[in-house]
């Protein structure tokens, strides 16, 4: 995820169209080094980074997460 948030134009789009519509069309959009984007306007931020969606996604999965790692 990391290096198509990086790389790939299209989910840099993406990413960047997701942080406006949560923000606006003028939020001030910045892609970050690692891949993905951070946005803000007055009083309001929001972290589309590689690293911020991960964590979130692991947050969702809760307890579930330990199952990735257990043998099959």
């Amino acid at each position: 995820m990391r290096r198509a948030l990086a790389r790939d134009p299209a989910a840099r789009s993406a990413v960047t169209a997701a942080a406006r519509a949560a923000l606006g069309p003028r939020a001030r959009v910045t892609a970050t080094v690692a891949g993905g984007v951070t946005a803000e306007s007055p009083g309001r931020r929001v972290d589309l980074s590689a690293d911020a969606l991960a964590d979130r996604a692991l947050e969702r999965l809760g307890v579930r997460a330990e199952t990735l790692w257990e043998p099959s």
